[in-house]
């Protein structure tokens, strides 16, 4: 296995009720502090958070933070009253690190000593980057498929037909509910697992987007697993 762009992480934080301090990242020294602090380039208080029945919401997009030397970029972070997602290029530990960063400066301006970063309720992560796996994507699916997409749908064009090519392997991995996070209101939704031929690229190239409900690296593993798989004997 060859990484060729990635990984892009997403982590999503829940945290107890009242405990991430909008109101206070709201007021504009401390947004404008914030946003320089992590260089975003575009962010946004979609309603006005001065009105109670407004929802909790900061958009911020373009960020950049350095690591150990080594610079990463924030594709988006966003907030509301319960949640924080960061959507990050980086593997997961990175990502973990800099989330950290960006909890302590939420904790400087929380004037209620209430938010810290490592006090979130459930964690999810995904992840998603191009890879060069040594397989034959024809080997995913059964013969008699493969021959029914041969002999059955080549069939029966509405239109003259040039090329019928295999897109997409995908499944949904759902996630056992906890009923303590069930009495507060929070569910993990079902996220899928994707393999599929790169957009733009030749079969032969073996080049694949992938998408899974894991951290970086057991996503990365599990990805190796699968090459071994298929190239053993």
């Amino acid at each position: 296995m060859k990484l060729i762009k990635g990984p892009i992480v997403t982590q999503v934080r829940i945290f107890p009720q009242d405990t991430i301090p909008y109101t206070d990242l709201a007021i504009r020294k401390n947004f404008d502090r914030f946003k320089e602090k992590f260089s975003f380039s575009k962010a946004e208080i979609p309603f006005p958070f001065y009105e109670p029945a407004a929802p909790k919401v900061i958009n911020l997009s373009g960020g950049s933070v350095n690591i150990d030397n080594e610079s990463f970029l924030i594709r988006s972070l966003n907030f509301d009253e319960r949640k924080i997602v960061l959507i990050i290029e980086a593997p997961s530990d990175r990502a973990d690190r800099v989330f950290n960063t960006i909890g302590e400066e939420l904790k400087g301006i929380d004037r209620y000593n209430n938010f810290s970063p490592s006090n979130y309720l459930i964690k999810t992560e995904e992840t998603e980057c191009t890879v060069h796996l040594d397989i034959d994507y024809h080997r995913f699916f059964s013969r008699k498929f493969l021959s029914f997409i041969k002999r059955s749908i080549t069939k029966y064009p509405q239109q003259p037909l040039r090329k019928v090519t295999l897109k997409s392997l995908s499944f949904e991995i759902s996630f056992k509910h906890d009923e303590i996070l069930e009495d507060m209101r929070i569910s993990i939704v079902p996220k899928p697992f994707v393999i599929e031929p790169r957009f733009a690229t030749r079969e032969e190239d073996k080049i694949f987007y992938t998408r899974s409900p894991y951290d970086s690296e057991t996503h990365l593993r599990l990805l190796r697993e699968l090459e071994s798989l298929f190239t053993k004997g």
